[in-house]
């Protein structure tokens, strides 16, 4: 949801992307801690989490990197197995190479 405000924020010049709190709080800080776990070998960080679909992610970091996030999300992109699956949009956001 915060990604999609971040895009809606775009379009009025508001930068939620470059926007931080004070003690470092920001949609890529949210999303460093997340990108770890695409893989899904990778246990999640609680035990209480309910297991997702970790593909659900991509998107999120596909969005970051449009918008400058860190270029480590690139790496994790490219792993992404297989053909699109049906709605499968952000796939048109994200271009190889930069």
């Amino acid at each position: 949801a915060l990604v999609s405000l971040a895009r809606l924020g775009g379009h009025v010049g508001l930068d939620l992307w470059k926007f931080s709190t004070t003690d470092g709080r920001s949609l890529n800080a949210a999303l460093r801690v997340v990108a770890p776990f695409v893989d899904p070998t990778k246990p999640w960080i609680k035990q209480d989490l309910d297991a997702v679909d970790r593909a659900r992610i991509y998107p999120l970091l596909s969005e970051s990197l449009r918008q400058g996030g860190n270029p480590e999300f690139r790496g994790l992109l490219a792993k992404f197995p297989g053909n699109p699956a049906e709605g499968e949009h952000w796939r048109l956001w994200w271009t190889w190479p930069p």
